[in-house]
This record gives C-alpha cells, sequence and structure tokens, in this order.
C-alpha cells in the first residue's frame, strides 16, 4: 500500500490517461527506464526481468502488457511473448492517482491482458519456469472510495458482470483495491500459455485478513488468477505445463462459457488444460456475518481449474484446493488422470458437474451431457479434507434445484477416492441426474463395441479408507443430509450404476460436514 502512495504521487505531477498509460509505455514519462522503451512491435518478445533501479515490479508489468501489445503482426494475427527460465518477474500492485486521499484515477490496473487471436505465452532457455508473482496479500483493503452516494434501494440490484460472478448489491460508488488478485486476461482471444510459475501472493501458512465490512462492499469481482475462453473465437485456446499456486481468488483458472446457446452449450469449445501443477488455492474463510440487506458475505474459497468452455483437462496434479479441484460448470468434457490432494484444511469437492446456467430467457439449464470422469485419483491426506470426493447433480450444492440437469452419454469410471490420513464424508455422490437415454449415465461402466457386439465392460470407481470424517451435511428442510458414505445415490434417471451404493432421497446439500482448520491470522 505504501508503494501504490508514494508512485502515485510522483505521478500527480503528471497526468495521464490510463488505457495509454496501461497500453503504451512509451506515451508516459511515469515510465522512462523501463525496458518496454526499446520493445518493437509487430514481432516475437523476448522479455527480461527489469533492472530498474527503484520500479522494477513497476517495469515488470509494463513490459508485459506492452510486450502482449506488440506480439501482433500486419495481419493482427497474434506472435509469441517469451520469458527467461530461471528469472523472476515480481509485479506491482495498481497503480492509482491521487487527490488528497482520494483516487482520481487508475494510472495501471495491474493486469495483464492477451491482444490477438494466437498469441502464444512461454519461456525459453535453461533453468526453472519463470515466476511471475503479484505482490504478498495478507487480507483485502481497499483505498477511501470515491464518488459514494449511499446504499443500492433494496429492491435494486446492479447489473450483472458476464465476465463473472459479483455480488448483487454494493454501494454505487467506486472502490479501489491495495492489491490485484487476477495476473492474466485474454481477453476472449486463443491463446497457449506454457511453461511459466504463476504465483498470486496468497501466504498459505497464515489465514488472510478479512475486511472490516462484508463482501457485498466491495467493488472488485474475485477474478480468477487466469482468465481464458469467452467466446466462440476462443475455441482451441490451451494451458499446459504451468505451476500456479498461492491463489487469491474465486479460482486459479477459468476457461468462461461465451454465449451460450439454447441447449446449454457454450461458444466456447475445445480447450486443451494439461501436465498443469495447481497447489495452495483460496482459504476456508469467510466474512463473518452478512449485511444488512441480507446480502451473502465474501469468502476466500478457491478452486484450481473452473471449466466453462468444452474440451479435455488431464494429467493434471492439484494439492490444496478450499472450494472444489475441477468444476465442469458444462458438458461435452473429459477431465482424466488428474490427482486432486488436501493436506491443508479442506475443499468442498474434487471433480463435480452441479451446475446450473440462466438463459437469455430467463429459463434454467443444465447441460451436462458427454461428461467423461476416469481415471482420477482424490485423496485427503492428514490435515486435508473433501466434504464430497466426486459430486454429479446440483442437489449436492442446494436444496432448490432450478432444473434437471442432463448427463447423456456420460461416464464416471475407474476413479480412485481414498480417505488417506485425512477426512472424507461423501466419496462419490449421485444426487439429482437424468441419463436422457436408457444408461445413459454410466458410474463404473462403459458399453463397449466391437465386431461381435457390445457388452458392458466393468470399470468400477474404487473407495479406499474410512469415510464419514465428519457430521452429515446441512441437509434440507432443516433435516440434516443422510448419513455419510463412501458411495450414495439420491436420484438418477436412466443411469447404470455400479454396485455398493446408499440409496436414499435425503442425500442433497452435501456440504460443511468436514470443518476446516485454519492456521492464525496474517498479521
Amino acid at each position: 500500500m505504501r508503494a501504490a502512495v508514494a508512485i502515485a504521487a510522483v505521478f500527480a505531477l503528471a497526468p495521464v490517461g490510463a488505457d495509454a498509460a496501461y497500453r503504451r509505455c512509451h506515451e508516459s514519462t511515469f515510465y522512462e527506464g523501463c525496458e518496454c522503451r526499446g520493445y518493437l512491435p509487430g514481432r516475437d518478445q523476448t522479455v527480461i526481468p527489469s533492472s530498474h533501479p527503484s520500479r522494477p515490479e513497476l517495469c515488470n508489468l509494463i513490459n508485459l502488457q506492452t510486450a502482449f501489445e506488440y506480439a501482433v503482426d500486419a495481419a493482427g494475427n497474434g506472435l509469441t511473448v517469451a520469458l527467461a527460465r530461471g528469472s523472476r518477474y515480481p509485479l506491482s500492485a495498481p497503480v492509482y492517482r491521487f487527490d488528497g486521499p482520494e483516487v482520481v484515477e487508475v494510472v495501471n490496473d495491474g493486469r495483464i491482458r492477451a491482444q490477438a487471436h494466437g498469441q502464444r505465452w512461454t519461456s525459453i532457455g535453461a533453468g526453472p519456469y519463470p515466476r511471475v508473482s503479484l505482490p504478498p496479500f495478507a487480507g483485502y483493503d481497499e483505498h477511501q472510495p470515491a464518488g459514494c452516494r449511499g446504499e443500492l434501494p433494496d429492491d435494486k440490484e446492479e447489473p450483472q458482470d458476464p465476465r463473472g460472478p459479483r455480488n448483487p448489491r454494493i454501494p454505487p460508488c467506486r472502490r479501489f483495491p491495495t492489491h490485484q488478485i487476477g495476473l492474466f486476461d485474454a481477453t476472449g482471444y486463443r491463446v497457449t500459455i506454457e511453461y511459466h510459475e504463476l504465483d498470486g501472493g496468497l501466504d498459505p501458512a497464515c489465514a488472510p485478513r478479512m475486511p472490516p465490512f462484508p463482501g457485498s462492499r466491495r467493488d472488485v469481482d474475485r477474478h480468477g488468477l487466469v482468465e481464458l475462453g469467452w467466446s466462440a473465437e476462443a475455441s482451441g485456446t490451451i494451458f499446459h505445463d504451468n505451476v500456479v499456486r498461492n491463489v487469491v481468488g474465486w479460482t486459479a483458472l477459468h476457461l468462461g462459457e461465451g454465449r451460450l446457446g439454447a441447449d446449454g452449450v457454450p461458444s466456447c469449445r475445445d480447450v486443451e488444460v494439461y501436465g498443469n501443477t495447481f497447489e495452495n488455492l483460496g482459504y476456508s474463510l469467510c466474512d463473518p456475518a452478512t449485511d444488512a440487506n441480507g446480502v451473502s458475505r465474501e469468502c476466500y474459497w478457491g478452486d484450481a481449474i473452473s471449466l466453462a468452455c468444452t474440451g479435455s483437462v488431464r494429467n493434471n496434479r492439484i494439492r490444496n484446493p478450499t472450494d472444489v479441484g475441477i468444476v465442469a460448470f458444462v458438458g461435452g468434457v473429459a477431465i482424466e488422470g488428474n490427482v486432486i490432494s488436501s493436506d491443508r484444511s479442506k475443499a468442498f469437492g474434487g471433480i463435480v458437474a452441479v451446475d446450473e446456467f440462466r438463459r437469455e430467457d430467463g429459463t434454467w439449464v443444465a447441460n451436462h451431457d458427454a461428461t467423461v470422469i476416469a481415471g482420477n485419483t482424490i485423496r485427503a491426506d492428514a490435515g486435508g479434507g473433501f466434504d464430497v470426493g466426486i459430486g454429479l447433480g446440483s442437489l449436492t450444492w442446494t436444496c432448490a434445484a432450478q432444473v434437471q440437469p442432463t448427463f447423456a452419454a456420460s461416464l464416471v469410471v475407474a476413479n480412485r477416492i481414498e480417505a488417506a490420513g485425512g477426512r472424507i464424508n461423501y466419496g462419490l455422490a449421485v444426487t439429482l441426474a437424468d441419463g436422457v437415454s436408457d444408461d445413459g449415465l454410466r458410474v463404473g461402466s462403459a458399453r463397449v463395441c466391437g465386431r461381435g457386439g457390445c457388452a458392458d465392460a466393468p470399470f468400477p470407481n474404487a473407495f479406499v479408507g474410512t469415510f464419514g470424517g465428519g457430521p452429515p451435511g446441512l441437509g434440507c428442510s432443516g433435516q440434516p443430509a443422510g448419513p455419510p458414505y463412501p458411495y450414495i445415490v439420491n436420484s438418477c434417471a436412466r443411469c447404470w450404476l455400479q454396485d455398493g451404493y446408499a440409496q436414499g432421497s435425503d442425500y442433497r446439500h452435501l456440504l460443511h460436514g468436514v470443518a476446516p482448520v485454519n492456521p492464525p491470522a496474517c498479521h
């Protein structure tokens, strides 16, 4: 915070438009001495760590922002931005210009953005991956808000941000966080990101301080650390062989759906996420209470991969999510060969396909057709836990499903769910699902066809260790959920289910059975 104020005080002598300052380092005297002054547009860009004597973090930020702007050829096609292996690229916090204590201009919002389809962010040379890091995060804080005019009336809601979740009511004034929780935004372009270490600044050894006000007051969406997708043109995006850790936002990697078809199929398709390592994602920690309007409190829960595009998520290693390891918001996804473990606090789920979308006409859809969850390992080690290992259907999350989710031509097979010294309440939960056609959803088997015809082939899911490390979930209608068990089914129409499940109508809203354990607050 002190650095941002000091920078802004100098910059107040030479004001410049925020967009120009963010995008063109040669148009602002404030970036004098930054290496981007020597960059040339229209070619591949190699970015080395800044050697600026007093502002290397700010120069690293504007250097990377400028590199992406310049990595575009004459035809508008994206080129390559490469970082040096074995190097570190710490970035600055957002930079503001002040009039007294009030922010009057956003000089640089602290985020790197793609600028063209086909841009490739990679690394070159020998040694460990280059480390790109946000400033350390110890808790939410903000500068004095500008232009506040009081609270919104009870019957008015702030427009929803199509780029991601936000609180439904915030005061109609501008707020300026002292930190950034989003590092990269593809802004709807198709990109490839590979061979980097990306650090969100969270200290996993301490719990971040909560602000002295409810989350509804924050004019800052909890972005993903990396935002990809969000358009049909972003189809084919690839994120592979990266290390992502210490994430503050709601997810480490978000692949947004873009426009949703009437059938619930996203416009963003065929993405690939493979070979990555994710660790230390958020905290099981929330604001102490809702605000006077009953607005839901803000929490620091974090996913690893939040997938709302069709595509493949495979062979990733995920350690210590606090919300979910891998979320499939849509169908047409293959989640295969991932290892998801917890040894710090807890997560709600390892892999889930539980969400519903509201269409433009106000109706709801939950199309999870062609979902494959196969060969994954979900493991609770000592000190960690999961409320649910694998969850299908919205009753895993809520008691008020808007629509029956479909899982036509879907498989959940050959997964291994281990309570290995940690706590797992429910192993595999099918709370609400419709296979659409006969045996359209198969749990523990696949239909294999050859010259001699078709037959059922068993690929059972395995449950290892002792389940039920906590009390039942919260349940519905004031009643607790059904007792913890490795394999439970509430409602599954037109399904093929492997043996050994517990059947009941009360297996719904399975969260919060495993209590989080958080370390002391950061100082």
